[in-house]
């Protein structure tokens, strides 16, 4: 225990020892930055890493579109009213989940766009420009004598040439992020609230100071800026002095080139505000401090999480979600829980009061349950989200609504022939006191011992006497092709069963089925 404990100490001085070597503000490579090398090394890094923060949300996304076809394919696949209307249910919250979560990330992923072409856009040019910023004085070379390119009666021309020393002498690799001292492990932009720039300057014309000195009588007018020719005269003109001696030497005005601190967020930083750009400012150009701000705050903000699917919450929590119980009120034509009535209780009624009951209900038939489903001549097998997360999903959704349309018009069908035997049961019934031969041409059977008419065994769907077999008995132990061609049998959980079901509730059925599958799109 001692030990143990000691270990868990020396842990902890660590922690606290490497979080110490951090600068507040920066992640552990940007605050390393301390040339123009490892900056444009810096800035491909942490594109790189801002780019990697959306693989979570792409990969939510994914999964709630198939979370919404897995629970639609279940819904289709049922014929357990409590169960098609909870897997609907499901379905459609689900989907909505996905609307949300895919809306974020196309956000997200405009922004972090914008965010990481700046970055990589200042990368390319800064070392350029750092090659052609030039630093200090140089020593004039190649001096050249003239007596016949002179201006000036009787004048003399000393030519010679400047080669200056610029801001960076070198190459250097800037693609390699793996490596060296700025690595993209140690980049992590959900830390940022600073980063090191070069200053705006590096990017900019620099000005030349031309310092001159003469001999001889020079005037006072002052140097006109009207031709390329720059002179101090006593006469003549700026172009054509008469009467000068002069000598110049040309240098850069210098400014310092440093790495700058400079703020992510505008402001308070526990605000997140960002800095808001003017295009048709000089300062806010795609180069600046000023636009790289703006586009890496942006990115920074960008919502990049995703509610998780359904089939991976509980019972609690999804009994407190406000969109499903808009989603169960939709179902039923309301806009409100009735009087009384908790929105608790109405998922809970929808989808079971336990945490067993919606696991084995709505879970497990979507996310463990394997299946085995005959389309033509294949076979597609597993869950009903490996399924769905599959090329094969959209088509076993398809073929499921087929059969279970299949199965909703059988019914109908039974229940129109019942209805009409009922109906000619009853009308048959009215006729009494009748001999058989008036049964008949009424269209009715002859009841002799009551002496009155009555529904012909079989006609109209009524059944004759001993030939009545349950339905039940003629769908067990069928096989599934067998069972899925039989309009009264449906195959459910690996076996034949009965499909027959009142007809309301079957268009119900269909009806929440279509509404799924038009989620699902």
């Amino acid at each position: 225990m001692e030990r143990k404990s000691t270990e868990l100490a020396l842990l902890l001085l660590l922690n606290i020892a490497a979080a110490s070597l951090q600068v507040p503000g920066y992640d552990t490579a940007g605050g390393k930055v301390t040339n123009v090398c490892e900056e444009a090394t810096y800035a491909y890094a942490l594109a790189y890493q801002l780019e990697q923060r959306l693989e979570p949300l792409k990969i939510s996304v994914v999964k709630l579109k198939n979370s919404a076809l897995a629970h639609a394919m279940a819904a289709a696949q049922t014929d357990d009213i409590q169960r098609k209307r909870g897997s609907t249910a499901l379905a459609a919250l689900a989907q909505s989940r996905y609307a949300t979560a895919a809306l974020n990330l196309q956000t997200a992923q405009q922004k972090t766009l914008e965010a990481t072409t700046a970055l990589k856009n200042r990368a390319a040019q800064i070392l350029t420009a750092a090659k052609k910023h030039i630093t200090s004085e140089a020593t004039a070379s190649a001096t050249a004598y003239s007596g016949s390119q002179n201006k000036m009666t009787g004048g003399k021309v000393c030519s010679f040439t400047n080669t200056y020393k610029s801001h960076q002498t070198g190459d250097c690799d800037f693609s390699k992020i793996t490596e060296g001292t700025i690595k993209a492990a140690d980049t992590n932009p959900n830390e940022l609230t600073k980063i090191k720039l070069s200053p705006d300057a590096l990017f900019q014309l620099q000005t030349l100071n031309v310092k001159a000195e003469a001999k001889g009588d020079i005037g006072t007018t002052a140097p006109s800026t009207a031709t390329t020719q720059g002179s101090c005269y006593d006469s003549g003109s700026a172009a054509n002095p008469t009467n000068t001696g002069i000598t110049a030497q040309v240098t850069a005005i210098p400014s310092s080139l440093a790495q700058q601190e400079v703020n992510i967020f505008e402001g308070d930083t526990s605000e997140r505000k960002c800095v808001t750009l003017q295009p048709t400012q000089a300062t806010d150009g795609p180069l600046s401090q000023k636009h790289l701000r703006s586009k890496l705050c942006e990115a920074l903000k960008a919502t990049l999480t995703a509610p998780a699917s359904p089939e991976e919450e509980t019972i609690a929590t999804l009994s407190a979600d406000e969109e499903l119980v808009k989603i169960l009120l939709a179902m039923d034509g309301n806009d409100k829980p009735p009087a009384g009535t908790a929105t608790e209780d109405l998922i809970k009624n929808a989808l079971g009061r336990s945490e067993a009951t919606y696991a084995d209900n709505f879970k497990k038939p979507v996310a463990a349950q394997q299946q085995s489903i005959s389309i033509g001549g294949s076979k597609i097998t597993g869950t009903l989200l490996t399924i769905a997360a599959g090329v094969d999903g959209p088509k076993t959704h398809a073929y499921l609504l087929g059969q279970e349309a299949k199965r909703a018009l059988a019914a109908k069908s039974l229940s129109d022939q019942q209805t009409e035997a009922t109906a000619t049961q009853k009308q048959c019934d009215t006729h009494s006191d009748k001999t058989a031969e008036e049964c008949t041409k009424l269209g009715c059977g002859h009841d002799a011992e009551k002496q009155k008419c009555k529904a012909k065994p079989g006609a109209n769907g009524a059944k004759a006497e001993g030939t009545e077999e349950k339905t039940t008995e003629k769908c067990k132990g069928k096989l599934e092709p067998e069972c899925t061609k039989a309009p009264e049998c449906k195959w459910e959980n690996n076996a034949c069963k009965d499909s027959s079901l009142l007809v309301t509730n079957k268009f119900s059925l269909a009806l929440l089925s279509l509404v799924c599958c038009i989620l699902s799109l």
